[in-house]
């Protein structure tokens, strides 16, 4: 069974919710372990300066401190860096979903005034077929119409028929040189003019290639074909004829149900539709944005850090942490001991915690791909109208299947979106649905669909076929007439 656009985009945008909260957590995490690599960092680097002060000359650690005061300051202009442009982004980023929201409540607007134009469109249709039925000389017409176009193509057939069998037949008759001969003397007709010996010889000619016979198959395949192309054009002006005065009723009654005004709207509303989306789609696309920025910022933090590392890096070489804890041995002093002790307690704490905070970079990087493919994904269906009620989605199409399938990384954002685009169906209006399927090209144009639908239940459903021929006809007819005008 056929499943409603409108379910399915409950199901997407449930999972949208679900990944944007699982990735707001796995950031929040990634950014406190952040901060926990931060505080062993600065705890181990003060321990080192502890270390530094008890067993260093007075020079020393002069230096050593102003090295630690150092980096100690880009960590922290690091950290007020990322919390200053953290706001700033914050703040626009209230904003844009602001602006974005707006342009959200303007879209579903559009949205449901071209949903009700074409309701309104569909129920102004069937009015229309209403009318034409119940009018007598619509009736007449219609029938009359309805049974010249089967003879019509009747003609059409035999005039195929005959054309075909002469191209197939006449080559034999033109091929045969004493046929053409007799034919080219005028034999058998008072053009004739042998006498005596060619007379005789002409009849001997006769009798062998049958030409009395032969003769009036010749010429019925020379004329036939020309004299059915004349009937059948007379049959075909007839057929238009009576078309014409059936569309002129139909016309009128448009007119005065002001079927025309139905369909102005609802382009009116499509196109009011399609540029609220374009506005909703730029709104939007800017929120995104501004959550990637601020999604990023944890990701450069991270690229700030590795920077300050480095200096501290460079500052720990320089203060010979080595034989800082040489000397502290040597020394009879506890205190040294203890603070040696807590420098190899959070280096192993360092160095454990590393892979940990890698691993879950790489989580928040997922995640941010999972939340941002599923947000894209939800806009794309929204602007495709694939949610409103004449969307529906084959039976064999598992949008939550799909959706792990993406998740997993088996399944592109890309290759989602073309399966969406795929299973996708569009419920034909009851309006529709009442028409032939025969005749379904025709019910593109509000005025012909109720034309169809009219003559049909005039003519019978029996003979759909024929109404929608002739709708068909009258189109072609029409577009052919605009060409040579």
């Amino acid at each position: 069974m056929p499943k409603p656009g409108a379910e399915l985009f409950d199901v997407l945008r449930g999972a949208l919710a679900t990944a944007q909260n699982e990735a707001a957590a796995i950031h929040e995490e990634a950014r406190r372990i952040d901060d926990e690599m931060a505080a062993l960092v600065t705890q181990r680097s003060e321990a080192v300066v502890e270390l530094a002060r008890l067993v260093l000359p007075e020079l020393s650690r002069s230096a050593v401190e102003a090295g630690f005061a150092d980096v100690r300051q880009d960590l922290l202009t690091i950290v007020e860096r990322k919390e200053r442009r953290a706001k700033e982004v914050g703040e626009r980023l209230g904003r844009l979903r602001s602006t974005a929201a707006d342009a959200r409540a303007r879209w579903e607007a559009a949205l449901a005034k071209s949903q009700a134009a074409i309701q309104k469109q569909a129920e102004v249709q069937s009015e229309l077929a209403r009318t034409l039925e119940q009018d007598a000389q619509f009736q007449e017409l219609s029938r009359r119409a309805v049974q010249s176009e089967m003879e019509l193509k009747r003609d059409e057939e035999r005039v195929a028929e005959i054309a075909r069998e002469s191209r197939e037949k006449l080559p034999a008759y033109e091929q045969s040189r004493l046929f053409q001969y007799l034919m080219g003397q005028g034999y058998g007709t008072p053009a004739y003019r042998g006498r005596g010996l060619i007379r005789r010889l002409d009849r001997w000619v006769g009798r062998l290639v049958e030409f009395d016979k032969a003769s009036r198959g010749y010429r019925f395949l020379l004329t036939t074909p020309g004299l059915m192309d004349t009937e059948t054009a007379h049959r075909r002006a007839e057929f238009h004829g009576l078309m014409q005065r059936i569309e002129e009723i139909e016309r009128d009654a448009a007119q005065r149900l002001g079927v025309a005004g139905t369909v102005a709207a609802v382009q009116d509303a499509s196109n009011a539709l399609e540029r609220e989306a374009a506005q909703m789609a730029d709104a939007e696309g800017r929120v995104q944005t501004a959550e990637q920025e601020l999604a990023s910022l944890d990701q450069e933090q991270g690229r700030f850090y590795e920077e300050a590392l480095g200096r501290l890096k460079n500052y720990l070489a320089q203060a010979e942490t080595g034989l800082l804890e040489r000397r502290a041995a040597a020394t009879p002093d506890p205190s040294d001991d203890e603070v040696t002790l807590r420098i190899r307690v959070l280096n192993d704490d360092i160095a454990a915690m590393q892979p940990r905070l890698a691993r879950q970079k790489e989580r928040s990087i997922d995640a941010g791909r999972v939340s941002e493919g599923l947000a894209h994904l939800a806009r794309r269906f929204e602007q495709a109208n694939f949610h409103e009620f004449r969307s529906q989605f084959a039976e064999g199409f598992d949008m939550s299947k799909s959706i792990a399938l993406f998740r997993q990384g088996a399944l592109s954002r890309d290759e989602f979106w073309d399966a969406i685009k795929r299973h996708q169906e569009r419920i034909p209006t009851e309006f529709e649905k009442r028409a032939s399927e025969s005749i379904a090209r025709a019910m593109k144009d509000p005025l012909s669909g109720a034309l169809v639908e009219a003559m049909v239940n005039v003519a019978g459903a029996a003979l759909g076929a024929s109404v929608g021929r002739s709708v068909s006809r009258r189109e072609a007819f029409d577009g052919r007439r605009g060409r040579t005008n």
